[in-house]
């Protein structure tokens, strides 16, 4: 049985952690067990020994990070750390020796040293982006929304600035150094990042232009552009999440409440999108295979879990309701 951790938005005081359980065989969510010692951990990393877990505690203007130890009797508190100003994203180097925050409000990235164990961290650098987008209203400054490790450098997409900055950290003092930019259309506020291992392309989608891009990490441009929200939907288009698997990528759209997958080319291009509609309310990170997508519903306080057809179509199996949890972050154990 696959097991997972959920973060999420929660009222001070009451589960915001959860430890969920999906049995294949009867296509059923399972709730295992819940923590109420961080508030608003809106994204979780799971240290690659499995015993240390790191949350993001996404409050303005004063965030904070959390370090949680497993014990045998649950997930104990070990450590907060200040943050920026509502992080909202983590991810830590291959080696697992650097951990880097994304701190949203600030438009900060935050790098942290973590010791072997994984228990002891200290912060190392912390770099802030400067400027302004095309957007008064979402792009009045930098919004450091996510980091992801490919090979040497590091990808920071910068919401607020439409571009995505690239780093290589100096691993003898924990210091990012400025490589490149990726600069990407004006008021699409670019979100989330993933990359098929050996791939030379990066998949990239927009939260306010409701796109995905494909980019070649090679020169840094853009070579295919898919919108993945209804054509007929003139709201805020608000994609969240992007994750790759077995040669498929999906994103979801929180506003309207759709799911988009795609087939990865032998090209690298993607294929035309099939969007499906959805029953929840603000989908925001998923868990994606060839079998299954799980959804964190924030609108709709629940967990969703869809099957996958050899076509790819999705069918609903199970949903989790997480009380007055407004899950945002699913990361599996």
């Amino acid at each position: 049985m696959k097991q997972f951790l959920i973060g999420s938005y929660a009222p001070e005081g009451e589960p915001s952690i959860f430890g969920v359980e999906l049995d294949e065989e009867k296509q059923k969510l399972r709730l295992l067990w819940e923590d109420r010692q961080v508030q608003n951990p809106s994204f979780l990393y799971l240290h690659p020994n499995c015993h240390v877990l790191y949350a993001v505690e996404e409050r303005v203007p004063n965030g904070g990070l959390a370090v949680m130890i497993k014990t045998e009797e649950g997930w104990l508190l070990k450590e907060r750390l200040l943050a920026g100003s509502a992080p909202c994203h983590l991810e830590m180097t291959p080696d697992a020796r650097y951990l880097l925050v994304s701190n949203y409000m600030d438009g900060t990235i935050g790098v942290y040293r973590a010791d072997e164990s994984g228990m002891n961290v200290v912060q190392t650098d912390l770099v802030r982006h400067q400027g302004k987008g095309v957007n008064p209203t979402r792009q009045e400054g930098p919004h450091v929304h996510s980091c992801l490790v490919i090979g040497e450098k590091i990808y920071s997409a910068d919401l607020g600035l439409d571009t995505i900055f690239v780093y290589e950290l100096n691993p003898a003092d924990g210091k990012l150094g400025e490589c490149g930019q990726i600069h990407m259309p004006d008021g699409c506020g670019i979100r989330h990042l993933a990359h098929q291992p050996g791939s030379p392309y990066l998949y990239a989608n927009a939260e306010m232009g409701g796109d995905v891009f494909v980019i070649d990490l090679r020169d840094g441009q853009i070579k295919q552009t898919h919108r993945v929200v209804p054509a007929d939907f003139s709201e805020a288009f608000r994609t969240s999440a992007i994750k790759i698997s077995k040669g498929y990528v999906c994103v979801s759209s929180r506003e309207c409440n759709v799911l988009a997958i795609m087939k990865i080319q032998n090209n690298g291009m993607l294929a035309a999108p099939s969007i499906y509609p959805y029953a929840q309310k603000t989908p925001r990170d998923i868990f994606f295979d060839e079998k299954y997508v799980i959804t964190t519903d924030e609108g709709s306080k629940s967990l969703t879990l869809l099957s996958l057809d050899e076509h790819m179509r999705i069918s609903q199996r199970d949903r989790l309701l997480l009380g007055n949890a407004m899950p945002t972050c699913i990361q599996p154990i």
